[in-house]
């Protein structure tokens, strides 16, 4: 029963357009994600696009853009929802997932029949670890009157996301100097803070010593006329998850003096 509710629901989706088949790949995606990328996700409209009192997604907030291995918390509600004609009535949420190329990956996350109730909600929470970065995914929340008609009354509404990769820093140096060495690099978009790690060796014996902000550290526990080895990654934590992207390559210092 419920496999024939959720194919009733994904139907109505489609004919109603909610979820409109190629419209990702129309999007102007930027190939690298910049940090431009949240105003050039179109696709599916917002809340405020498809104003509708009787159903909303609570959050996230529209066109957000999470970073690979981030957590997505989720929450839809809905209120005044019955049409009061007798009919089954259904709620539905649906995680349609697609590549950069439009390619669907539809989930069913919930559906239950609210027939003679007024409200609703429901939360879920759920892991980008497995999604590609470059991937969209979108929320749909929708009330049906009758889940099997071909055409039939609703209340619905939808949301689109983003998943981005969290990339390594960039340009990174280490500059020796009387007693210190001080490793500079760029930060990358998206980073909350940043892992400096040091060795002697160029492939092993990497240990880590400063957890920083900043995109320059001195480096003062260091020998004279060593040479040394550094390598940093970009380390995200923006409540939804703590992630980390891979090292840089190892960058060399010079002799400290």
């Amino acid at each position: 029963m419920k496999k024939r509710i959720l194919c009733g629901l994904m139907s109505v989706l489609f004919v109603l357009g909610v979820i409109p088949v190629g419209v990702l790949a129309e999007d102007n995606f930027e190939k690298k994600a910049s940090g431009a990328l949240v105003n050039k996700v179109s696709g599916i409209a917002a809340n405020e696009e498809m104003p509708n009192s009787y159903v909303q997604i609570d959050y996230p907030k529209n066109k957000t853009i999470f970073y690979k291995g981030e957590v997505v918390k989720y929450k839809t509600h809905g209120t005044n929802c019955y049409f009061n004609n007798g009919n089954q009535q259904v709620f539905g949420t649906v995680l349609d997932y697609r590549n950069a190329n439009g390619k669907e990956i539809t989930k069913e996350l919930f559906v239950e029949d609210i027939t003679a109730k007024e409200t609703f909600s429901y939360v879920k929470s759920f892991s980008t670890k497995d999604m590609k970065p470059g991937y969209y995914f979108g929320f749909y929340s929708i009330v049906l009157d009758d889940p099997f008609a071909e055409e039939s009354p609703s209340q619905q509404c939808a949301n689109m996301y983003a998943v981005i990769a969290l990339k390594k820093p960039t340009r990174l140096k280490a500059k020796a100097g009387k007693k210190k060495v001080t490793v500079t690099f760029r930060k990358a978009q998206g980073g909350t803070s940043y892992e400096i790690y040091r060795s002697t060796k160029k492939t092993k014996g990497y240990k880590k010593i400063k957890t920083t902000k900043s995109a320059k550290y001195v480096d003062k526990k260091v020998k004279k006329k060593k040479r040394y080895y550094y390598k940093v990654r970009t380390v995200r934590n923006a409540g939804r998850g703590t992630i980390r992207s891979g090292f840089t390559a190892p960058v060399r210092s010079g002799k400290v003096k």
